[in-house]
Formats: C-alpha cells, sequence, structure tokens
C-alpha cells in the first residue's frame, strides 16, 4: 500500500514523494513490473502538476528540433479543453495527440497534444509519433504530385506509377520511394504492423478486404448518416465507388500508423518491431522529408 500525500497537495509534495516512495520500494525488493508500474504512476502525477505540464511541452519541443518539425505548429490542449471537444464528438477517451494531414481539415500540419492524457513516460513518442505522421504525408504530398506530372507528360509505365527510362532525375521522389514502397507494397501489407496499436489498423484492412457482410454493414451506416445529413438517396456515393474509397483511406490509414509507431519506438529508446522491409521504407521516407526539407524550392509545411 501505498500512502498518497492529501488531496490539495503542493507540486513540491508531489515531486517529493514520487522521488522517495520510488527509491524506497526499489530498496525494499521492489523490482521489474512493480517497480516500472509504480514508476509510472508517480511519473503521471508529477505529470499533472504546473512544473509537469512544462515538462511535456519541453520535451514535445525536444522531439520537434531532433526530427526538425517546426515548434511552432504545435499546441497544448488542458484536460479541460479535452473534455469538451469529447463532449462534442471531436475526440476520443484517451488521446493523446492527433495530427491534421488533409488540406480539407483546414489545419494541415498542425498537431495537437492532450496534456491531461500525457505522462512523462509517453510524451517522447507520443510527440515523434505525431510528427512522423507530417512527415510522411509531406514525402507523401510530393510523390503525388511528381506522380502526377509524370503522367501529363507521359513518363509513366503502363502500371501507373514505374518510371519510364530517362525520367527518374525529373521526378526525384518517386524514383526514391518507388523501391521501397510500391515495387514493395505486397510485403509491406503482409507484414502487417509494428505494434499493437497499428497491427488494429492493419486488422480493420483485412476484415474490409475480406468479411463483406462488414464491408455492407459500414455501407449502410454510412449511406443512412448521409440521408440524416440532407441528401437524396440518389444522391449517395453508390456502393463500389464508396468500397474502393474507404478501402484506400484504410491502406492509408495503416501505413501512416505503422510508420509513426516506429518512430516513437525510436524516441523511447526501444527496438521497433518491424521487419526489415518496414524499416527500409522508413529511413527512405525520413531521407526523402530532410531533402525536401532543406531544398529551398521544397521545403516541408
Amino acid at each position: 500500500h501505498i500512502a498518497l500525500p492529501q488531496p490539495g497537495a503542493t507540486e513540491q509534495h508531489w515531486v517529493r514523494h514520487a522521488k522517495w516512495t520510488w527509491y524506497d520500494a526499489r530498496n525494499n525488493g521492489f523490482s521489474g513490473r512493480g517497480l516500472a508500474a509504480l514508476t509510472t504512476f508517480t511519473n503521471k502525477k508529477f505529470s499533472e502538476t504546473p512544473r509537469g505540464q512544462q515538462m511535456l511541452k519541453d520535451l514535445t519541443y525536444e522531439q520537434a528540433e531532433r526530427l526538425h518539425y517546426p515548434k511552432e505548429k504545435f499546441s497544448f490542449l488542458t484536460a479541460e479543453q479535452a473534455d469538451q471537444l469529447l463532449k462534442q464528438g471531436q475526440a476520443v477517451t484517451g488521446t493523446l495527440g492527433r495530427s491534421y494531414t488533409s488540406a480539407a481539415q483546414g489545419r494541415k500540419g498542425d498537431i495537437e497534444m492532450f496534456l491531461g492524457n500525457l505522462s512523462i513516460d509517453s510524451v517522447r513518442g507520443t510527440a515523434a509519433h505525431e510528427i512522423t505522421h507530417q512527415r510522411w504525408q509531406t514525402v507523401l504530398d510530393q510523390y503525388m504530385t511528381e506522380l502526377a506530372q509524370a503522367d501529363d507528360a507521359g513518363a509513366l509505365e503502363a502500371d501507373g506509377y514505374s518510371l519510364k527510362e530517362g525520367a527518374q532525375a525529373r521526378y526525384p521522389t518517386v524514383a526514391r520511394l518507388n523501391p521501397t514502397y510500391m515495387d514493395n507494397v505486397t510485403t509491406l501489407v503482409a507484414d502487417d504492423g509494428v505494434s499493437p496499436y497499428s497491427r488494429g489498423f492493419w486488422n480493420d484492412y483485412g476484415k474490409f478486404l475480406n468479411d463483406g457482410g462488414y464491408r455492407h454493414d459500414l455501407y449502410k451506416v454510412y449511406a443512412e448518416d448521409q440521408v440524416r445529413r440532407g441528401k437524396e438517396a440518389a444522391e449517395v456515393v453508390p456502393f463500389d465507388q464508396w468500397k474502393n474509397d474507404y478501402r484506400a483511406k484504410l491502406l492509408k490509414t495503416a501505413f501512416h500508423e505503422t510508420l509513426a509507431e516506429i518512430a516513437c519506438a525510436e524516441a523511447e529508446d526501444e527496438t521497433p518491431d518491424a521487419s526489415r522491409d518496414w524499416l527500409k521504407f522508413y529511413t527512405t521516407v525520413e531521407g526523402l522529408y530532410e531533402a525536401q526539407r532543406t531544398a529551398p524550392q521544397r521545403r516541408a509545411a
């Protein structure tokens, strides 16, 4: 049993209590899971203090500097602000951070960190995770731009993504990314994630591909929602078009989350549980982001 500071205890009480409780536990035989759980608990309590909240911001900025992402793109939500978003249906319970990677969201490039849910244990990995969403989207945007330009110029092979001989220099992002991305996409999909969190997105993708009843149930929910929003039934996107669009969305999300989880593991000084193919892909994406960031004509957003 752990004696906790009384309600209304000052920050100094919590800091001192956390420090000495940890040392006392270690010196009296706590180890392994027990000590790790106690460390997590005391870190979370410290994170709720004003000094702890500032440390969360500082550690976030540390990751932004390490990964070359602008600090001004971050905003920090208090527990009260997060609760308000939760009530409005704009956030889910336990959200640590989120990135705005779509222009349709109106805040492309922005990252929100949920201070009420973060701790000293989780902030580094969370920041790296969210930054990597932005880094990958920056590379992907450039890839899609070059792919469209190559298509217009007749520089693509029949598969729609491979460059014809002699076109590599004109479309460097496509040329560098294809070997670890589109040329290897079947293997990446089969490898299916890095962490339990990212594997969940691959499970969703697999279920959508293989379960026709699940697809039709999702479409029914989508169509009913569109009608509630004022559309006529005839105006709702047909099933086959919706299916293709939704499949692409699930696949894009799974790629995003897998890359972000590799970055999360690295920030937490862990070895990512990733295949060699995923690590090669991740390294290529990181190199392309840095190339775009430092090129005057293509600065990252």
